[in-house]
C-alpha cells in the first residue's frame, strides 16, 4: 500500500475511534473554571499546586505542611499527572483548568496511544481491533477502584492510567528486542514515574521481551543492546525510585492486610463477564490455531503464561494491602498484547483481516454506546455499554461549585481562607459521600482557603494518619477508618478536641447538628455558621512547639511508625519515644509507666519556604536541658541547625532534647535523593551524549 493511501487509513481509523471515544462524555466540561470533585482526585489540584511552588523555589524534594502533620512531598507518589498539569498551566490555563484539561488529556489518550502502538507491530485493521477492545476495557464499569478504567481515572487513579499507556506504548519495542531505542527509554521512565504498579508490571514485560531474546539468540551484542536502554531508564527515573526505596520504613507500614482465595482471583478476572470472557476465548483459539499450523507462537505464548502467573501469584500474596486491586489492568494487558500476537503470527491475508477484525472492532465500539434498541437484539458480548461515563465525567469535572448546597462548603474555605495569619491547623468533620461530591472534600481546603488541614490523600506519606482517623472517630462514628484492628471509641467531643490539640488544630469545622450541639455546650466560640457547617475556635494555646515537662520515657516497638498508631489510644494520652528494636519488659506502649506530662506552648513561626520552623525561646540553657515537641511528622530528613538528634514520638511526632535556648530544624534532603540526583543526571548525560558522539563520528568520517 502506498505511504500516502497508509496515511490516510491511519488517520481514518483514529478519526473513527476518537469521535466514537468522545461521544461516550462531553470533553467541554473541562474547560470550565470549576474545581474537581469527585473521589480522591479532589486532592490532586493541590500536588500540582505544591509542586509549582517547590519548583520555583529550585527545590526537587521538599515538605509539604497542608496535610496531616505534613509530609515529604512526591516520595511516595507519582510525579507526570502533575508535570502536564505544570505545562498547561504554564500555557495559560488557570490553576483548576489546568489540572482537569491534563485528566482530559489521558482519556483521549487513550485511544491514541493504543493504535499507535498497534501500527509500530500490527497491520492497520487488527491495530483498529487492538485499539477497540483496549476502548473497551477502559469504559468497563464493573468496577471504579482497581485502576485502568475511566472511572478509576476520575477516581484519582489518573497517573496510574499514564503507566498503563506507557507500557501500551513500550510493548511494540519489547516485541521487537528494541528497548535501546529512545522512545523505549522514555515509555519505560514514563511506566516508572506513574505509578509504582505499572513500574512492577513494565518490569515484567521487559523480562518476558528478554526471555524471548534469550530464546532465540544468545549473542552478547544483542543481549547488550536489550538490557543498556532500560538501565537508562531506571538511571533517568532514580531521582524519585531510589528515595521511595530508601524512606519506605519512615512511611505508614501496610495494614489493610487481604489474602485472594479462588473467588477472589476469578473475581479480579472478571469471568462473569462475557466481554472478558470473549478476549479469554479468542486468546485460547487463536493459540491453538497457530499451534496447529505451526505458526512462530513464542511471543503470544510469552505473554499469556505472564498474565496466567500474574493472576496465580494473588494467591501467594497474604499481607500484601490491596495489591490485586492493580493486577487487573496489567493482566488484561498482557492477554490483549498475547491475543493480538497470536492472531498476528496465524498471518490472515489482508482481505480477510478487513473482513474480520474491522467489523469485529466496529462491534466492539458501538457496544460502548448505550442504546436500548441495539441492546435488546446484539449477543451479550456486545452489550457493554458505557451508561455511566457521561454522568461521571460531568459530576467530577463540572466542579463543586455545580453541586447540591455547595455554596455551604465554598462559604467555609471562604472564611478560612480570611482569618488573619497562618498559625494553625483545621480539622473537619464529616462523613462518608456527601453532596459534594466526594468523601474526600475537605482535602481541597489547603488550596482553596491556604490552610493547612489534618485530612489528607497520601495516606501512604504520612505516618499520623491512623491516629488522625481515629481521632475522627470520636465525633462522627460514619468518618471512614483505613482497616487498623483498634477498638473504636465512644463519641467523646471533648476528648477529640484535646487529641486535635497534639497536631496544633486551632480551628474545627463541625457538620452534624449534635457535634454543633456538643461543642456549643462545652463553651467553644463559634466563628462562622451556615446551613451546612459551622467553624469553631479551639485549642487557643496550641503551638507548633511545646516543651514538655516531666519526662519523657523510652519504648521499643519492631515498626515504630505503625506501632505507635495501632495502640491507640495509649499514643495520645502521653507522649514516649519511639525506637526501632523488639519490645522489652515494660518497655512497649501498653505498659511503660508514663510520668504526669506537662504541655508548655513554644513560640515559634515557619520560614518563607516551608521548609524550616524556628522554636524562638526554648527555656533551655546550657546543663538545664529541654524536651521540645513538635508537632511535625517524623521523618528522618529533618535536622537541627545546633546538631541535636530529631526523634520520633507517639503520635509519631518530633521530639528534640536541647540545652540552646533557640532551635531552629529544616527539611533536608539526605544521601538517597544526592546519590539519586547523581545518577539521573549522569543517565540523562549519556542520554543524551550517545547521538551526539555519534553525530560527531558520522561528521568526523566523511571529512565536515
Amino acid at each position: 500500500m502506498p505511504k500516502s493511501l497508509s496515511l490516510t487509513v491511519d488517520l481514518g481509523l483514529l478519526a473513527v475511534l476518537l469521535w466514537i471515544h468522545t461521544t461516550l462524555f462531553d470533553p467541554g466540561v473541562a474547560f470550565t473554571e470549576t474545581h474537581v470533585a469527585g473521589g480522591d482526585m479532589v486532592s490532586h489540584p493541590w500536588i500540582a499546586k505544591s509542586l509549582k511552588e517547590s519548583w520555583a523555589s529550585g527545590a526537587l524534594w521538599s515538605w509539604n505542611p497542608g496535610w496531616f502533620a505534613g509530609f515529604p512531598f512526591l516520595y511516595f507518589y507519582f510525579y507526570p499527572l502533575y508535570v502536564l498539569t505544570l505545562g498547561l498551566d504554564l500555557v495559560g490555563f488557570s490553576e483548576a483548568v489546568a489540572f482537569k484539561v491534563a485528566v482530559l488529556c489521558v482519556v483521549l489518550a487513550v485511544p491514541v496511544a493504543f493504535y499507535v502502538s498497534g501500527r509500530r507491530w500490527l497491520p492497520a485493521p487488527l491495530a483498529f481491533l487492538f485499539a477497540s477492545l483496549g476502548m473497551a476495557l477502559f469504559f468497563d464499569e464493573s468496577y471504579s477502584w482497581w485502576g485502568g478504567n475511566f472511572k478509576s481515572v476520575l477516581a484519582g487513579q489518573a497517573s496510574h492510567e499514564i503507566g498503563l499507556l506507557a507500557m501500551v506504548l513500550l510493548f511494540p519495542y519489547v516485541l521487537r528486542a528494541r528497548t535501546s531505542r529512545p522512545g523505549a527509554i522514555l515509555c519505560y521512565a514514563l511506566a516508572i514515574l506513574a505509578h509504582v504498579y505499572t513500574a512492577l508490571f513494565s518490569t515484567l514485560m521487559m523480562g518476558a521481551g528478554f526471555a524471548l531474546l534469550l530464546w532465540e539468540t544468545r549473542a552478547p551484542a544483542r543481549i547488550w543492546d536489550y538490557v543498556r536502554g532500560p538501565l537508562l531508564s531506571v538511571g533517568l527515573t532514580s531521582f524519585w525510585w531510589l528515595p521511595f526505596l530508601a524512606y519506605r520504613g519512615h512511611t505508614v507500614a501496610p495494614t489493610n492486610r487481604t489474602f485472594a482465595d479462588w473467588p477472589e482471583v476469578l473475581r479480579v478476572l472478571q469471568v462473569d463477564s462475557s466481554l472478558y470472557l470473549l478476549l479469554y476465548v479468542g486468546l485460547a483459539v487463536a493459540l491453538a490455531a497457530a499451534l496447529l499450523m505451526r505458526r512462530p507462537v513464542r511471543p503470544a505464548l510469552a505473554f499469556a503464561a505472564l498474565a496466567a502467573l500474574s493472576a496465580a501469584s494473588l494467591l501467594f500474596l497474604e499481607g500484601t494491602p490491596f495489591l490485586h486491586v492493580r493486577f487487573l489492568s496489567a493482566i488484561y494487558l498482557f492477554v490483549l498484547f498475547a491475543f493480538l500476537c497470536a492472531v498476528r503470527a496465524l498471518a490472515p491475508p489482508p482481505p480477510l483481516q478487513w473482513a474480520a477484525a474491522a467489523p469485529l472492532g466496529l462491534l466492539v465500539l458501538q457496544s460502548l454506546v448505550p442504546s436500548a434498541d441495539l441492546d435488546a437484539s446484539l449477543p451479550g458480548f456486545a452489550r457493554h455499554p458505557a451508561r455511566d461515563a457521561a454522568a461521571w465525567w460531568r459530576w467530577n469535572l463540572s466542579g463543586i461549585e455545580a453541586k447540591y448546597e455547595a455554596e455551604h462548603v465554598l462559604g467555609a474555605w471562604e472564611y478560612l481562607a480570611s482569618l488573619d495569619g497562618d498559625d494553625g491547623r483545621v480539622a473537619f468533620e464529616y462523613g462518608d459521600y456527601n453532596s459534594y461530591g466526594s468523601p474526600r472534600i475537605f482535602e481541597l481546603t489547603p488550596y482553596m482557603s491556604g490552610r493547612d488541614v489534618t485530612e489528607g490523600l497520601l495516606l501512604e506519606s504520612s505516618v499520623n494518619y491512623g491516629a488522625l482517623f481515629y481521632i475522627g472517630k470520636l465525633f462522627n462514628p460514619g468518618t471512614w477508618w483505613p482497616g487498623f484492628p483498634v477498638e473504636m471509641p465512644e463519641i467523646d467531643v471533648a476528648r477529640g478536641i484535646r487529641y486535635y490539640g497534639r497536631y496544633h488544630v486551632k480551628y474545627f469545622v463541625a457538620n452534624r447538628e449534635p457535634t454543633r450541639e456538643a461543642m456549643e455546650a462545652l463553651g467553644y466560640p463559634s466563628l462562622y455558621r451556615n446551613p451546612g457547617f459551622e467553624v469553631f475556635a479551639v485549642n487557643e494555646e496550641s503551638r507548633i512547639a511545646a516543651r514538655i515537662e516531666g519526662g519523657v520515657p523510652v519504648v521499643h516497638a519492631p515498626h515504630p511508625a505503625l506501632e505507635s498508631v495501632l495502640q491507640l489510644p495509649a499514643s495520645l494520652e502521653t507522649v514516649v519515644e519511639v525506637r526501632p528494636g523488639p519490645s522489652r519488659p515494660g518497655e512497649s506502649l501498653t505498659d511503660v509507666a508514663v510520668p504526669e506530662q506537662t504541655f508548655v506552648p513554644l513560640p515559634g513561626r515557619w520560614s518563607e519556604d516551608g521548609q524550616a520552623y524556628t522554636v524562638e525561646e526554648t527555656g533551655a540553657s546550657a546543663g538545664r536541658p529541654a524536651d521540645v515537641l513538635v508537632k511535625i511528622a517524623y521523618f528522618p530528613n529533618w535536622r537541627t541547625d545546633t546538631g541535636e538528634a530529631v526523634r520520633l514520638v507517639t503520635p509519631n511526632l518530633i521530639l528534640v532534647r536541647t540545652e540552646h535556648p533557640r532551635l531552629r530544624l529544616r527539611f533536608t534532603p539526605g544521601r538517597p535523593e544526592r546519590l539519586s540526583l547523581l545518577v539521573s543526571g549522569a543517565s540523562l548525560i549519556l542520554l543524551a551524549g550517545v547521538p551526539l558522539r555519534k553525530r560527531l563520528a558520522a561528521r568526523w568520517e566523511s571529512g565536515t
